[in-house]
């Protein structure tokens, strides 16, 4: 029969209420008395829960990712998620994967980020898509507890993130190469991640190269990467009466998608008018009309390489911090 908190109770010399406060890391327990109870844990192989092993080994054998929550839009979390899933699948479960989603509250996601490292909840982080401010980051070199980085940059911690640049500049770069020369930009706020600057300047840079003049008037902004807000860009784009025959939808396939729509609906032909190009290549850019023309990312190995950089970074094998470089590369359809 598996062992109880009584059995831990009776072998210590102490009330079952005493062992679950030792347990939980109860500051009132005295240093005696909670290396008693350890001790007791130990003889009788009792493990009744994550936090008993982590008294016990200083390991939770939990990776914990934690994300915004606009990503659910992009479906680049989702992809990135089952890269984690896969590499820990390949290597027997090593881990429980534990999510959460915090939402752009940096507050909130502070707090999050303490709670998990002083309450042993997870032996690393997998952050995807915002930098943990410098106190958090020390807390956690202090405390040997990696973290890793998505689609984010800071110092200290380790990063797996796609080219960004590169792949905004080949896109824009397709167009131009297309006969385009009035592209239009759909992007993200800077403040989102790292990403929305660098495919702003991968597209800036792409223009200038070719002799393009850059105009401000062209670019649309978005905030949660949703079909509604493509569709109100292209009617945004029509009712100023910017003059465009390309759009890039650096903001993903998701508001590109919308764009098409809506602008079938407007009387506007897709390519022949507007050529179009978004980011990404989610599952269902190839089943709008016409199909999208995308920047693919490599998120499924994106997801792979941070879970096996975190495995690798709990089990010591780095001096120190790594950063991993994706190439995306551009997915040639009917829209552009």
């Amino acid at each position: 029969m598996r062992p109880t908190i009584k059995d831990v109770a009776k072998r210590a010399g102490v009330s079952h209420t005493t062992v679950s406060m030792v347990i939980h890391n109860d500051k009132r327990i005295t240093e005696e008395t909670k290396q008693k109870v350890l001790k007791a844990i130990k003889e009788i192989n009792y493990y009744p829960n994550y936090s008993a092993r982590s008294l016990i080994q200083g390991k939770s054998n939990t990776i914990a990712f934690v994300t915004p929550f606009f990503y659910f839009s992009s479906f680049f979390e989702i992809y990135t998620m089952h890269g984690l899933e896969k590499y820990n699948l390949d290597n027997k479960n090593k881990y429980v994967i534990q999510q959460f989603t915090t939402g752009p509250d940096n507050e909130r996601r502070n707090e999050l980020l303490r709670e998990l490292l002083y309450g042993r909840r997870a032996d690393a982080i997998i952050g995807l898509g915002f930098v943990p401010n410098e106190k958090i980051i020390e807390e956690y070199r202090d405390k040997k507890v990696p973290i890793v980085l998505i689609d984010a940059r800071a110092k200290f911690v380790h990063t797996v993130r796609a080219d960004n640049y590169y792949g905004a500049y080949i896109a824009t770069e397709y167009l131009i190469k297309k006969g385009r020369k009035k592209i239009g930009l759909i992007s993200a706020p800077f403040s989102a991640s790292l990403a929305p600057e660098q495919r702003f300047n991968g597209y800036k840079d792409a223009l200038k190269n070719y002799g393009i003049e850059f105009r401000e008037e062209n670019i649309i902004y978005v905030e949660h990467f949703l079909f509604e807000e493509g569709k109100e860009a292209i009617k945004e784009f029509v009712e100023k009466k910017i003059d465009i025959d390309a759009i890039f939808s650096a903001a993903g396939d998701w508001v590109a998608m919308g764009v098409v729509t809506q602008a079938r609906k407007l009387g506007i032909k897709i390519p022949e008018d507007i050529a179009i190009v978004g980011y990404d290549d989610i599952i269902v850019s190839e089943t709008v009309m016409p199909p999208l023309t995308t920047v693919r990312q490599p998120t499924l190995e994106m997801g792979k390489k941070a879970f096996e950089i975190a495995v690798d970074a709990i089990d010591g094998k780095f001096d120190k911090e790594v950063e991993k470089i994706f190439k995306p590369e551009l997915i040639i359809r009917e829209s552009a």
